[in-house]
């Protein structure tokens, strides 16, 4: 949805960025791009997206009335005809194609034959009459050899199409759009197919209200999640990609707001890949390493809401817990320099294809990206220095929360160095059960840094249980052993290891249920870290028997519990805030 105002306000704008980062001879050449040294760049591709066929070929089509088959994994491709009547139909640019587990090839796409024209009225904040760009849908049951009849979903102006997916359960959704008028704005659809796409359902309209010929809520992409329900990502122009959520395969949507991924107004792609990831594409906010970008709109006829329009460097990223939290955002594509400006370049509309397990093909249509990446070399270090956090419940993730392996990384990029950071801690991790995977989650990925804080899982007696035990889960003296084990093994690796004290705990009502017993000291207003403090008192013995850097979590959370706390047992926000500030000198050493 690139309309030529927005097309002609982009190309206009001509920034000076002072970072390092973004030096002019960033990456490498790839076509008329600059690509990261770690992509490869696929001169023979066309435009994405892409759909595998039963025998391991290849489907896409072009931007006119073509299905384009390769068998050479992309090398050459051969042209067969879709539609019957040609002069009626011209797929758009935005459209999304699936290749199902059935064998069927089902394309949707907005019929740029049939589209009218779209007139803003500045007075009243809406077009003049309603203008019709319509959604159709288009199979194929051999391979894109022969195709059937176009099914029409709807008349209204379909700003893009971009995402299509088949659930477990088989059900095929994609993503579209209608505009809405009185104000003027944009609004999200899905249609839903149960059989192979004969017969569609549409969803309830997602309209997040808006105004403007670019406002609203715009380009979604979706995926499937480990509990079954999809999640929905929609660009919008208030500086975050809008969440929703459909737990009926796709026929009932409800907003949940903005996530935490700041991105301008350009559409994201999500991918499921086979190790279980989540692949993130889209253009953020800001440049990288800036805080300004040159707003948009805001008059209430291009948008209601000044937003950014930057679409010169496209990032990607990956969550590990099923889009909760996201890792380290890495440009993969910018465009070109000339003395310090940017060229007239985009690059932006993503589309992702996993080829095959772990190798990632990333087009676009502004800007003709054409690149393959592996998963592994983008998931990992990418030549910065590689700090493993290793701990129990404390350094855990906990859904939204920033906790401090995500905060240090920030942190580290303010005092100007740039820091790999992988969560390998379990929330009912003690030293017991992390000895028997420090190999596989810690040793075997070759870090440089691995950050070590246990205790709570380890001290704690369960009294809750029936009947209590009279013991912690992890005695005192194998406490100590374990973690002189981890410094051990982890130096064998030529690694620095970090020790940081456990986080001390607060009555709370639920804690009072569960831990209220002999040996706890109910009364007392410490007496739940009764044996916790033993704990971080032989971790700081350990530290300076084995010089280990030590940061105290129990001595500066100690009087202040009630304000870094989340729950009484684990940090909140300002809590982990407090651990990365305290980590932050430590770590800047042990990487230097």
């Amino acid at each position: 949805m690139i309309s030529p105002r927005l097309r002609a306000l982009i190309s206009s704008v001509s920034i000076v960025c002072s970072t390092a980062f973004a030096a002019e001879q960033w990456g490498k050449p790839g076509g008329e791009l600059r690509i990261h040294e770690r992509a490869v760049h696929l001169e023979s591709l066309p435009m994405g997206p892409f759909a595998k066929l039963p025998d391991g070929g290849l489907v896409t089509v072009d931007e006119s009335v073509n299905a384009l088959v390769s068998r050479d994994d992309g090398r050459t491709w051969h042209t067969n005809r879709i539609f019957a009547e040609p002069d009626k139909f011209e797929i758009r640019p935005e459209r999304a194609i699936l290749g199902t587990r059935e064998g069927m090839v089902i394309v949707a796409f907005a019929n740029n034959a049939e589209r009218g024209k779209f007139r803003w009225d500045v007075k009243t904040h809406d077009t003049r009459g309603k203008p019709h760009l319509p959604t159709y849908v288009v199979r194929s049951v051999d391979g894109g050899k022969t195709w059937e009849r176009p099914q029409k979903m709807h008349d209204d102006w379909t700003g893009a199409i971009r995402d299509m997916i088949q659930t477990r359960e088989g059900t095929i959704v994609f993503t579209s759009m209608m505009l809405r008028h009185k104000p003027g704005r944009h609004t999200v659809v899905t249609y839903a197919s149960r059989d192979d796409g004969r017969t569609w359902q549409q969803s309830n309209v997602i309209d997040l209200g808006g105004i403007g010929h670019h406002g609203g809520a715009t380009e979604a992409t979706i995926v499937q999640l480990a509990d079954g329900s999809l999640l929905m990502l929609m660009r919008s122009n208030w500086g975050k990609l809008w969440r929703c959520v459909s737990k009926d395969d796709g026929l009932t949507w409800h907003p949940m707001g903005p996530g935490t991924i700041d991105a301008s107004a350009a559409p994201a792609i999500l991918e499921r890949l086979q190790s279980g990831r989540i692949f993130l594409a889209w253009n953020r906010y800001y440049y990288e390493g800036t805080k300004d970008f040159p707003p948009y709109g805001g008059d209430d006829h291009a948008t209601g809401t000044p937003t950014s329009v930057q679409r010169r460097e496209l990032s990607i990223a990956f969550s590990e817990d099923e889009g909760r939290t996201w890792g380290e955002p890495i440009v993969v594509a910018r465009a070109p320099k000339s003395n310090g400006v940017w060229l007239n370049r985009q690059v932006a509309y993503p589309y992702v294809f996993e080829r095959r397990p772990g190798e990632i093909w990333l087009t676009s249509w502004p800007g003709g990206l054409r690149v393959k990446l592996s998963e592994e070399v983008f998931t990992g270090p990418l030549g910065r220095p590689h700090v493993i956090a290793f701990g129990d419940t404390s350094t855990a993730r906990r859904g939204n929360l920033a906790i401090y392996p995500k905060q240090i990384r920030e942190i580290m990029r303010e005092r100007g160095r740039s820091i790999h950071v992988s969560n390998a801690a379990e929330p009912m991790q003690n030293t017991a059960s992390a000895r028997k995977v420090l190999q596989d989650r810690v040793l075997r990925r070759q870090p440089r840094v691995v950050i070590l804080q246990f205790g709570i899982n380890d001290a704690a007696i369960d009294v809750w249980k029936d009947p209590p035990a009279k013991g912690s889960r992890v005695p005192i003296g194998k406490y100590e052993e374990n973690l002189r084990h981890f410094i051990a093994k982890i130096r064998a690796i030529g690694a620095r290891p970090i020790l940081m004290t456990p986080n001390p705990l607060a009555w709370t009502d639920n804690l009072k249920k569960f831990y209220g017993k002999p040996p706890y000291k109910l009364e007392d207003p410490n007496g739940i870290n009764e044996f916790l403090n033993i704990y971080a008192v032989v971790c700081r013995k350990i530290a300076a028997d084995e010089d280990v850097p030590l940061v105290d979590v129990y001595r500066a959370f100690k009087s202040r519990t009630d304000k870094l706390l989340l729950d009484g047992m684990h940090p909140n926000q300002a809590g982990h805030r407090l651990i990365a500030e305290l980590l932050a000198p430590v770590l800047l050493e042990a990487v230097d």
